[in-house]
């Protein structure tokens, strides 16, 4: 088993055997501290509800752990089903994300199925105490113990605490309505009465969710590395992936014909990158949500062109001009934007970015050196935080490996890729398709 860091182990201790709330920043470890958590205090049929981005990290994860999980596919009525069906006779994890239960079967399957705890990722999705998916889990945390998981439990005002906290524990309110809640620990005034004018009773509210709460925050963690680096796994949906087959089998898809194995690489990364558009999209505005500044790499120009536009931001490319070029680390390295996106041939050497300590990669480059410079645009003289690196990889539908997987481990192992599947061009190939 993984060796867990100091502040892990302090949560599991603290956190009580019924259920509570793991308040790590991002980065910390929140999913395998659950797990072990959960292990420890014999939780075995678990639910996790998590956003659709954090699945493929909760099964790798879990894989890791080498512990049984699953991951409901098709329509919210077909992944009822599949609860239904199938949770009742296999101890393990099934993940599903929060959008799945606006299906009102889904809500009836997960009952009939008796879990004995629900994890909650991400859980300030459920800060609005009126929405539905938030009513739901409510419900649902009256009969079955709730870890909740999250590095922002408070993303907009202390209120949001009313609905994360009464799923943990349907009574820690002593039974008010989220209308009296806001009376009780929140001023209000202005137009209409509506106002939010500051809090009262702080104390008595902190002292209600102590004991169920454990934080951890970067600068406290002395033990984690310097650098941590970690995988999302991304599910290409079925168009994409019936384009990378056809290219893998027969290299020929879309508009492009390929005659040699390096020009088949190429195709395939341009098919990944593209499928994995909006949920790096997902992935950097969560960050962002968090409060963190991210430096966001990719290698093609309409990865940069589609990422732009989405996440609202300039980016550094190889036609970018030497003074909007350093315009545009300014304007990062001074807080005035959040996301700093550049093409990684471009944007890996000779500027500085230490103003964030979070990186993703939407895709890689085959050239090592492009990966290692880029890496140290963060982690260099000025950076007071760990760095945490983050590789957006392309995933089949059945979990398969793809080029992502192979780009990234030949730039791990310091192979040279281009030799690599020129001398064996059956690496391309899918597991599904092998």
């Amino acid at each position: 088993m993984r060796e867990l860091y100091a502040h892990q182990e302090a949560a599991i201790d603290r956190i009580p055997p019924s259920g509570g709330y793991l308040a790590f920043e991002q980065g910390l470890g929140k999913t395998l501290t659950a797990i072990r958590w959960a292990y420890e205090h014999d939780y075995f049929d678990i639910l996790v509800v998590c956003p659709a981005i954090a699945i493929g990290v909760w099964q790798a994860e879990l894989d890791l752990e080498n512990v049984a999980n699953c991951a409901p596919r098709g329509t919210r009525k077909a992944k009822a089903d599949f609860i239904k069906d199938n949770a009742l006779y296999e101890s393990g994890y099934t993940i599903i994300n929060y959008e799945v239960l606006l299906e009102p079967s889904v809500e009836r399957a997960i009952k009939a199925a008796q879990f004995d705890l629900i994890i909650l990722d991400e859980a300030q999705k459920i800060k609005t105490a009126t929405a539905k998916r938030s009513k739901v889990l409510h419900r649902l945390g009256k009969d079955t113990a709730v870890l909740a998981l999250s590095g922002t439990p408070v993303t907009k005002n202390l209120l949001d605490l009313y609905s994360q906290y009464k799923t943990i524990d349907p009574d820690i309110w002593g039974g008010i309505s989220w209308t009296k809640f806001k009376q009780y620990f929140a001023n209000w005034g202005g137009y209409g009465g509506y106002e939010l004018l500051g809090y009262k009773n702080v104390d008595e509210l902190k002292d209600k969710i102590r004991p169920l709460t454990v934080v951890a925050k970067k600068e406290d963690t002395l033990d984690l590395p310097e650098k941590t680096h970690i995988n999302i796994p991304v599910p290409m949906g079925e168009s994409s992936y019936g384009d990378y087959g056809r290219m893998a089998r027969e290299g020929v898809a879309r508009d492009w014909v390929t005659t040699t194995p390096l020009e088949k690489l190429l195709r395939l990364s341009q098919i990944t990158g593209d499928s994995k558009l909006a949920s790096t999209t997902e992935f950097v505005q969560g960050l962002r949500d968090n409060g963190e500044q991210v430096v966001v790499y990719y290698r093609f120009r309409a990865e940069g062109q589609g990422l732009a536009h989405r996440l609202g931001v300039q980016d550094l490319n190889g036609s970018t001009p030497p003074a909007q070029r350093s315009a545009l680390v300014d304007d990062f390295q001074a807080g005035r934007t959040d996301v700093f996106l550049a093409q990684i041939t471009a944007g890996s050497t000779a500027i500085t970015l230490t103003n964030a300590s979070h990186m993703v990669y939407h895709s890689l480059s085959y050239a090592y050196e492009d990966w290692a410079q880029s890496q140290d645009r963060i982690h260099r003289i000025g950076q007071g935080d760990p760095c945490f690196y983050y590789y957006m990889v392309a995933k089949g539908p059945k979990g398969g490996i793809t080029v992502d997987d192979l780009v990234l481990s030949s730039l791990q192992n310091k192979d040279d890729i281009a030799a690599m599947v020129t001398k064996d061009p059956s690496l391309l190939l899918p597991k599904e398709l092998s």
